[in-house]
């Protein structure tokens, strides 16, 4: 190709770029002139000023021209001048499957050089062949059955195994090497497809030994079951195909078919049991489960086995390694792998019980969903434990997940109605232990089983025929609260180490029993070991029951208890704020309180008073809250531990300066327990929130005996961070994540900011009177000042009628003071104190004849080796200090109103001088008829009245009966008169109150109703709890306090904080539980042990409100799918805001087709309530309150989309897309029909809280519903 010709045809290619040009360019090789312009120099370099003409092609988003340059071996790799290839500009989703589809050609075709090309240009190598199958391109090379494809995928996982790679695969040692150094682009070898299949899957379907063995020593689990479909990679018609070239795979298809032609589904199968029929396959595939030491001690399956190699029939969690480890490993856990392999795209992966399809992608793109914000979390923060190895599909389900599960072999165990109970005698009354199995009764009763005691055995035992055996013996186990349930043929023997453990050993056992009668229809219990203990000590839920909010029932809150126990939480935390001045600030009584302490020991749960106060609560009104505060503490009758609140801790946590004190000081925290009358072994829960800002500050003295919480509730809150010093300094924690399902954040997690404000100012004004120590040896030294003042403030603070003595005891006071500084001619020539210039220094004495005081001059005596100057210098800033002291008091004191003078005619001091007696009288009578306080006749009246010379003096006033009583009844009159005063000004001041209140509640609900959820966030939720927990483990906290918030407004209802509970309590029991597992199973989990849905619908329906709440505001945010900052967010959810606020929700980042979306997936959720099959207590209740809020969720959408209709730019170019017009510019018609639906929320909403809550915060939430009602219905013109 001559040159010329070349360049014509280049600039064709820019011209057009066709897929036709580019072909004729890739065949007209070699006919040119130019020995330099070859194929391979035509497509991999970079001739025109971006780059190769693969990189324009992509970049143009020419997608003919780019599968062209594919076809013909262009490299995707090659970059620019920038650094840039053309992976990095295929933006659009069509053209970034364009390669993926490349690379899954390359696989089909067995192309090892060609795979490893696309892969390091850059292309996920868990990439999807399509939406709806979800195959990677490892499964297309374990169903082709090219082991070295599967070898190249998968290499990264191994460097060590290089060598192998050499040796199978035609690679250079230099392109291997670069493939080596592709960090985290190794293939998953556990990914899953649509139907949950895995690789091996299609390995053991293909009956490739080697494709299996090489997948298996990479780690491949052979225990996870598939959850639908058949063959999985392939349809019918690529399947009939792929049997006609592959006899293996033809063979495989014969096999999967029963005599009557149909294809045998292999739906809840693992790769082992697919395995079964292949004896070469299945003794692979054992191999690599069994304890035998052959397996590649690389692989993470391998890694935890020990033990007999010969059990080869035996298979158990790999959550913990061997029994002797009974001891809790808790950092080693959590010990994070400094090079984690983890997907680089994860989707929803349905795996629900029910088999309902809530296919995020068929109807909501829900982005990021929470799998994906947890694979986030876990890339920078928690390690990735192996998935535990347990064949049989119920044992995964139980909650929390067991540290050890052994499967035996033999025929099951098939327990009888009866349950008969064997006792083997210890050290633990037999009563006692018989006490943990009547409280686990009616539960057991709800399945169809009754328990009675049949013997009490010997402590060495004996053999009966008994089902049940029972032994709690403490010398069993290293730890405690541990158990052991081993489950064989003919019974269950259960080991525990004290009551409590026996308590969780029959948790566990009863959910063995459900699982088996959902399972099976023959309800027998498979052969099994059990070892469990927990990790954490202090495993608690906090629950807000402060007053006006959603406060549940007593039968509701025993259910909630009840749950809680059976998921082994052993604290349960009930926190409330106190207001001044209130009776009884708990919402239960103190007999309920009695009731409630009772219902938690018997179920091992710890009851924690939680105390904290109103927002609005300074340090100086705790003095009378004190005795409200013991006698709260009081209703706890087994009182272990009293936690502190955020606002509490941090008015006990203020430096304070004390009078006659220059330092400033915390108030000792060793008092608290004589101050709340607490017994010394009762350990304190401070909130360490409040230490954060105390930089400045003098160092609190934190006693031995008190234990620190940390609340974080964002999703990306970082324990270890703020909780680093305190350990360092020896002092345990306690870490407190939330539910993200609350209203209130800000009144239940203070930041303390105006405390860090405070402390400077306190700090600052002790340092600067510390400097100026002259002036600070006066004040100390000299208290005459404070002599002279003190009288004069006890005689004026009273309500007696004192204004006529003010005049003169203000001028005596001043005339006190000012002597000391002021020139005494000056003073006694001034007409008015006012008028005298005390800062004239004519009229002032010289430094050296200012007045200390006889204890100042007394001091300034004795002190040695002081200068005359520094004395000098001292008595200046003494009389500076007396004429800045003057100034204030004249600025601020009545002398300068006139009346304060005048009144004194009043005196009987002054009243005797007739001339100044007759001035001031006058005076005060031009004021108040200025005023008009009185008329003019009146104040002649009252000046001819008062002179009583003018009628011949005292001796000529008539004294009448009427005279006497008169003024013997003046006293009480005049108290009487005062006490009718204050009560109409109490009265007043009520009135006044309840105003404020009112109109106070009103601005929090403006200012906090952006805090509100309606479906909750479960990532935020998930994923603040993984922080929690990984922190707990790393640092040796105590453990995890999971909190719910309450308040005014509340309008979550319940069932959207277990998702943070069900998560809270299974990791604090087990921290090596398996995040994938849990993502995938939390929502059948919820079915399974909460609400008891054999549909298994409302877990999920739980979790997919939750998820949609969070796409829109994510949506609204413009935020980055994985972005965990924010979350729950701090200015609110968009939903929530539609519905209360409108007119001020920005509408610039959602759509129509948005809104759209989100109706339709919303609406699913709710016709698949209508399958559900709760079985559990308040089931009805239960899918009312979900279907309400899922009501207040659609008619928000409705607002939004509304809106935004009307809103929308027709200049889009121009300016905002869409323009919030706000609710005014609506329809009326629209306006009308949503104040319709809103009156029906509010009738619903009120049946559905008074069905199993407390009345008391109705009204207030209710405020919530009305106010947005009145937005669309306004019962007056609202003036902006």
């Amino acid at each position: 190709m001559a040159t010329t010709e070349f360049a014509y045809k280049r600039h064709l290619l820019l011209d057009s770029v066709i897929a036709s040009e580019i072909t004729a360019i890739y065949q007209s090789d070699g006919e040119g002139t130019d020995p330099i312009v070859t194929r391979e120099y035509i497509l991999n370099n970079p001739l025109m000023e971006d780059g190769t003409f693969l990189y324009m092609a992509t970049k143009l988003n020419q997608g003919d021209v780019v599968r062209t340059l594919l076809s013909c071996g262009a490299d995707p790799g090659i970059q620019n001048t920038q650094g840039f290839n053309a992976i990095d500009v295929a933006t659009s989703e069509h053209m970034r499957q364009i390669y993926v589809d490349e690379l899954l050609r390359a696989t089909a075709n067995s192309e090892v050089g060609r795979v490893c090309q696309l892969v390091a240009a850059g292309i996920n190598i868990n990439s999807w062949d399509s939406v709806e199958s979800k195959n990677t391109p490892l499964h297309w090379a374990a169903c082709y059955g090219n082991k070295e494809i599967v070898t190249c995928l998968i290499i990264s996982f191994n460097f060590n195994r290089f060598t192998k790679l050499k040796d199978c695969c035609p690679l250079s040692l230099s392109l291997a090497r670069s493939f080596f150094c592709l960090s985290g682009r190794g293939a998953d070898v556990n990914s899953m497809n649509a139907c949950g299949a895995t690789p091996l899957h299609d390995a053991v379907i293909g009956t490739d030994d080697g494709v299996v063995q090489e997948l298996l020593q990479a780690g491949a689990n052979p225990l996870i079951q598939a959850n639908k479909g058949i063959l999985t990679l392939f349809g019918w018609s690529e399947l009939l195909f792929l049997s006609l070239t592959n006899l293996a795979v033809l063979k495989s298809l014969s096999d999967a078919t029963d005599p009557a032609g149909e294809v045998r589904k292999f739906c809840g199968k693992t790769s082992l049991d697919l395995a079964s029929h292949k004896p070469e396959i299945l003794a692979l595939v054992e191999r690599f489960t069994s304890f035998g030491q052959t397996a590649n001690p690389a692989s993470p399956v391998a890694a935890n086995h020990s033990g007999d190699s010969n059990s080869s029939t035996r298979f158990r969690s790999v959550s913990v390694d061997s029994e002797p480890r009974m001891e809790p490993q808790v950092s080693g856990a959590l010990k994070a792998d400094p090079h984690p392999v983890l997907p680089n795209n994860f989707h929803e992966r349905t795996t629900s019980r029910s088999g309902l399809m809530f296919n995020s992608q068929a109807s909501l793109d829900l982005s990021p969903r929470i799998d994906q914000t947890i694979e986030n979390l876990l890339r920078t923060h928690i390690s990735t434990p192996v998935r535990p190895l347990v064949t049989k599909s119920s044992h995964h389900l139980l909650w929390p997940q067991p540290q050890r599960i052994i499967e035996l072999e033999g025929p099951p165990f098939v327990p009888k109605k009866e349950l008969l109970i064997s006792v083997v005698k210890g050290a633990t009354p037999v009563h006692r232990i018989l006490d943990v199995w009547d409280v686990c009764g009616p539960s057991l009763h709800r399945l169809g089983y009754i328990t009675k005691i049949g013997d009490v055995q010997p402590a060495c035992g004996r053999w009966t025929e008994i089902q049940v055996e029972c032994t709690v013996n403490e010398d069993l186990f290293p730890t405690s609260d541990s158990y052991r349930i081993h489950i064989s043929t003919e019974k269950v023997r259960i080991t525990a180490s004290n009551l409590v453990g026996l308590h969780y050993a029959c948790c566990t056992f009863i959910q063995l029993l459900r699982l088996c009668k959902t399972e099976s229809i023959s309800e027998s219990l498979s052969p099994m070991l059990v070892q469990d203990y927990p990790a954490f000590k202090h495993r608690a839920v906090l629950l807000d029951i402060s007053p006006r909010g959603r406060i549940p029932s007593l039968d509701y809150l025993f259910h909630m208890i009840s749950l809680w126990s059976n998921i082994k939480i052993n604290h349960l935390h009930l926190y409330t704020r106190v207001a001044p001045g209130c009776d009884w600030p708990l919402c239960y009584s103190k007999s309920e309180m009695v009731t409630i302490d009772r219902y938690c020991l018997d179920r091992f749960v710890t009851l924690v008073p939680v105390l904290d106060v109103e927002s609005h609560v300074t340090y100086d009104d705790l003095t009378d809250m004190w005795l409200i505060l013991q006698e709260v503490l009081a209703s706890f009758p087994t009182l272990r531990h009293v936690h502190i609140g955020p606002k509490l801790c941090s008015l006990l946590g203020q430096c304070r300066v004390e009078d006659g004190e220059n330092v400033p000081h915390h108030v000792p925290l060793q008092e608290l327990w004589q101050i709340l009358g607490l017994p010394p072994e009762v350990t304190l829960m401070l909130c360490s929130n409040s230490l954060h800002t105390q930089e400045a500050a003098p160092p609190l003295d934190i006693p031995p005996n008190i234990l620190l919480v940390e609340y974080g509730f964002q999703a990306d809150y970082d324990f270890q961070e703020w909780t680093r010093d305190f350990h360092n300094q020896g002092t345990m924690t306690l870490l407190c994540p939330g539910t993200a399902s609350w209203n209130r954040l800000e009144n239940s997690f203070i930041l303390f900011s105006d405390i860090a404000t405070g402390v400077t100012e306190i700090v600052s004004t002790a340092v600067a009177v510390k400097e100026a120590g002259r002036l600070r040896n006066f004040l100390v030294n000299d208290d005459s000042v404070a002599i002279m003042v003190e009288p004069f403030l006890i005689q004026f603070q009273s309500d007696a009628p004192l204004a006529p003595f003010l005049y003169e005891a203000l001028i005596s006071l001043m005339k006190s003071l000012m002597k000391r500084f002021v020139k005494s001619d000056k003073l006694d020539s001034a007409r008015s104190l006012l008028e005298l210039g005390i800062f004239n220094e004519t009229n002032l004495l010289n430094a050296k004849y200012v007045d200390l005081g006889y204890a100042t001059r007394e001091a300034i005596r004795k002190t040695k080796g002081v200068s005359e100057k520094e004395i000098l210098l001292f008595r200046q800033d003494c009389k500076t200090c007396l004429q800045k002291l003057c100034a204030k008091l004249l600025e601020r004191s009545p002398l300068k109103y006139k009346l304060t003078k005048a009144i004194s005619f009043l005196d009987p001091a002054v009243a005797v001088l007739k001339s100044t007696r007759s001035e001031r009288l006058k005076s005060t009578l031009e004021i108040v008829l200025a005023n008009n306080w009185i008329t003019g006749v009146a104040a002649d009246l009252v000046d001819r009245q008062f002179n009583i010379k003018a009628i011949g003096g005292i001796e000529k006033v008539d004294i009448t009966k009427s005279l006497i009583h008169s003024v013997r009844n003046a006293r009480s009159r005049y108290k009487d008169s005062l006490e009718q005063k204050m009560k109409d000004k109490q009265n007043g001041e009520k009135q006044e109150g309840d105003r404020k209140r009112a109109a106070v509640l009103q601005k929090e609900l403006q200012a906090k109703k952006q805090k509100i959820f309606l479906a909750g966030c479960p990532e935020a939720s998930v994923c603040n709890i993984y922080r929690a927990v990984q922190a707990v483990g790393e640092q040796g906290s105590l453990g995890l306090v999971v909190a719910h918030w309450s308040g005014s407004y509340h309008l979550t209802p319940h069932p959207f904080s277990w998702p943070g509970f069900m998560v809270g309590a299974g990791l604090a029991w087990n921290t090596s539980t398996h995040w994938d597992y849990l993502h995938n199973s939390l929502s059948d989990l919820l079915d399974t042990h909460i609400f008891l849905d054999f549909a298994g619908t409302i877990g999920r329906v739980i979790m997919e409100l939750g998820y949609a709440e969070t796409f829109v505001l994510r949506s609204s945010r413009g935020q980055e799918p994985g972005d965990l900052s924010d979350l729950p967010a701090q200015d609110g959810s968009t939903l929530y805001r539609l519905l209360t606020d409108p007119d001020n929700v920005s509408l610039e980042n959602l759509s129509v087709d948005m809104f759209g979306r989100v109706t339709k997936y919303i609406k699913k959720c709710q016709s698949n309530m209508f399958q559900a099959q709760l079985k559990c207590e308040f089931g009805e209740m239960i899918i009312q309150e979900l279907q309400l809020a899922a009501d207040l969720m659609l008619t928000a959408c409705r607002i939004g989309r509304t809106l935004i209709g009307v809103g929308v730019n027709p200049n889009s170019n121009m300016g905002l897309a869409v323009i919030n017009l706000g609710v005014c510019n609506l329809p009326p018609t629209f306006r009308t029909d949503i104040a319709n639906k809103l009156l029906a929320h509010i009738e619903q909403y009120k049946g559905t809280w008074l069905q199993r809550h407390l009345p008391g915060g109705l009204q207030n939430s209710l405020l919530v519903l009305t106010s947005a009602l009145h937005r669309f219905v306004p019962t007056e013109p609202q003036h902006d």
